[in-house]
């Protein structure tokens, strides 16, 4: 990857399917607590974050049905 932990921003798209979810930091994030996307919103653009922070996302069902999480992320690469 191009990518180098701390390095460079990137912009993260995501989106869910089938059921809400949750996304937040590794190992803080529940059912109850982090992000909120739901299954009615468009696609959610999440602010620019750095590669080591956006490595250690979690997502997070928010119920016992099975969600799924789609997610695009953007970078720039100097050349």
């Amino acid at each position: 990857s191009l990518l180098k932990g701390n390095d460079q921003g990137v912009i993260l798209q995501v989106w869910a399917m089938g059921a809400d979810l949750r996304i937040g930091p590794a190992g803080s994030v529940t059912n109850n607590s982090g992000l909120r996307i739901s299954v009615g919103l468009p696609v959610v653009n999440l602010p620019m974050i750095r590669v080591g922070v956006a490595s250690r996302l979690q997502f997070v069902r928010e119920k016992q049905v099975n969600a799924v999480v789609h997610w695009v992320i953007w970078g720039r690469h100097p050349y």
